[in-house]
């Protein structure tokens, strides 16, 4: 290797070092917009973030479980119109149980498809001893917090 091409690839090697170091981030690795939710029944409670992906919405978090009691998350997608709310697709995590003595806390992490153009404008948590019948539930918008 000549010395030119010896600096080059040192250069090379600095410019990249530098921007990695100052946190340049490549479209593969840019932050989705999140939006922070906390459901809770008595001692019980859901909390996270849910990210706005493209065509879908990402939950993680803890869930907190009271002794002797089990408790679900479920979340819904919508887009919004002149109409109203519309349903795109949902799904729930759990049962999360505790049969020990005092509060377990557990961690949730999972994705519900917004397989539309834009993706979800709106996202109903809930969170319950079961699916049918939720203790609390919360809607959350793209745009504000929750």
């Amino acid at each position: 290797m000549t010395t030119k091409q010896k600096v080059a690839a040192g250069a090379f090697s600095v410019i990249a070092a530098t921007a990695t170091l100052a946190g340049v981030a490549s479209p593969a690795q840019a932050a989705y917009p999140t939006t922070t939710f906390t459901l809770k029944y008595g001692n019980s409670y859901a909390s996270g973030n849910i990210a706005w992906q493209n065509r879908s919405v990402r939950l993680t978090g803890n869930i907190a479980v009271t002794a002797g009691n089990c408790r679900w998350i479920e979340a819904g997608t919508y887009y919004l119109d002149s109409k109203g709310e519309h349903y795109i697709d949902g799904d729930a995590r759990g049962p999360y149980c505790n049969s020990g003595s005092s509060t377990m806390i557990d961690q949730f992490d999972f994705t519900v498809p917004a397989d539309i153009s834009g993706g979800a404008e709106m996202v109903k948590v809930e969170f319950g001893e079961d699916l049918v019948n939720p203790f609390v539930s919360k809607k959350c918008f793209k745009a504000t917090p929750c």
